[in-house]
């Protein structure tokens, strides 16, 4: 899971967006607001193997449980009960939801999530320095050029063959053999 942390402007979007162009459509799932129990219902399958792209952290603030937990156990499960139309009575329905799913979610305050949700990203910034700031709008305008033109096209067959070679990837289980010898820190749990 990855949150991307900047200022307002400074082009956490931006790379939001180029990272999703990375991934297929079909893998793709974005979303600018998520209530709090919306992915608890979503169809069997819908999330496994999938980027969940949310566009800021403010139109997440009431799924944060879910977001957390499907980070942590790449699963939810719900039980809720419904009146059963033909006999009235009270019935349990169970909904499981499944991954794994990679979170990708921006933010302008990352102190806005909880220490608890925060600690299972791993968190990134742009590069909010005066150079960047000034190849900013020097790229906008070379995107207008003959140059820029054909880079957009060099560009976009890049990005098809990857997306493409994603298609083609099948599960692989992995194995460290140095795993044995890794120690962490006992004294915090962070």
């Amino acid at each position: 899971c990855m949150l991307i942390v900047s200022r307002s402007g400074a082009g956490k979007t931006a790379l939001q967006e180029a990272i999703c162009e990375l991934f297929p459509e079909e893998s793709l799932i974005r979303y600018t607001r998520l209530t709090g129990q919306a992915l608890f219902y979503k169809e069997p399958g819908s999330l496994k193997n999938k980027v969940l792209s949310i566009e800021e952290e403010e139109g997440m603030q009431q799924a944060l449980y879910s977001i957390r937990t499907l980070a942590s156990s790449q699963r939810l499960a719900v039980a809720t009960t419904r009146s059963d139309p033909k006999t009235g009575k009270m019935k349990t329905e169970e909904y499981l939801v499944e991954g794994p799913v990679f979170l990708l979610i921006a933010t302008t305050r990352p102190d806005s999530l909880d220490f608890e949700t925060r600690s299972r990203f791993i968190v990134t910034t742009v590069d909010e320095s005066e150079a960047q700031t000034e190849r900013i709008p020097n790229a906008r305008k070379n995107r207008y050029t003959l140059e820029g033109r054909l880079q957009s096209g060099k560009r976009q067959v890049i990005l098809k063959k990857y997306r493409n070679m994603q298609r083609l990837l099948k599960p692989l289980i992995v194995v460290n053999p140095y795993a044995p010898y890794l120690d962490y820190p006992i004294g915090r749990l962070q």
